[in-house]
């Protein structure tokens, strides 16, 4: 029933956590009344009239890669006798619901291909967050009619540095903000016509807000053949022969 003198705020940082800015608002807040910080909040003071009440609103951060139950515990305590301390005391518990916004990329840099040539893709992987992810799975097959001669990945957590082949690989994590990057190398047959279609897809355990950057696929069209003689233009002018002359193809 009386002013309570000296009444203080105890907020530590939880476990894997920390607090960022804070405020108070209402009657006798302490000065200063926002900052940031555990030990900031818990140093505040102040007398509070009886049947006031003065609010904190306080930002907590957690780790990218924090698992488990969020368990924030505030403490209130004045110098006065308290007819009721079972009060004094309060715990918020909040479990865990990670999120990752995993994404891929996919490009070799233009619209055609040359058949007989290796066509040069970059693949990104990247978690966005704002949580570290779980076994991240990238799937690139080999295009239809083609084969990967050969990728590589860069990156602290690349699964494996090299290979052949169509690619499955899992990163058992890539935390948040992270990246792999994939050099593939797709060797395309001289006699290859039609599109050339590559396509890369991404998952991984944890929600992913948004599924729409998930799976990129890159398709070229094949290099024009003028003169109709099966030689694509761009060999032909590469070979010093008319493009437009079915007759004259030097190695026909």
């Amino acid at each position: 029933p009386r002013t309570a003198t000296n009444a203080k705020l105890v907020l530590n940082d939880p476990v894997n956590g920390a607090i960022g800015a804070w405020s108070c608002t209402g009657v006798n807040c302490p000065v200063p009344t926002s900052g940031s910080g555990s030990v900031a909040i818990g140093a505040g003071a102040s007398d509070i009239p009886s049947g006031n009440t003065i609010t904190y609103t306080v930002a907590v951060t957690t780790n990218s890669d924090r698992t488990g139950n969020l368990d924030v515990t505030v403490i209130g305590s004045a110098d006065n006798a308290d007819p009721v301390a079972a009060n004094n005391s309060a715990t918020d518990t909040d479990s865990q619901t990670s999120s990752s916004d995993i994404a891929v990329t996919n490009s070799d840099g233009t619209s055609a291909y040359l058949p007989g040539t290796t066509v040069v893709y970059n693949v990104t992987v990247s978690n966005n967050g704002p949580s570290d992810a779980s076994n991240v799975l990238l799937n690139n097959a080999e295009p239809a009619g083609a084969s990967i001669s050969s990728w590589s990945c860069s990156g602290g957590s690349c699964p494996n540095a090299a290979g052949a082949g169509s690619i499955s690989e899992t990163a058992l994590t890539l935390i948040a903000g992270d990246s792999l990057s994939y050099v593939v190398n797709v060797a395309v047959p001289f006699s290859f016509v039609g599109n050339l279609v590559n396509t890369a897809t991404v998952s991984a355990v944890e929600a992913d807000p948004n599924n729409t950057n998930n799976s990129v696929t890159d398709t070229n069209t094949s290099s024009p053949d003028s003169d109709g003689d099966g030689v694509p233009d761009a060999i032909e002018i590469a070979d010093g022969t008319d493009p437009n002359n079915p007759n004259d193809f030097k190695d026909s």
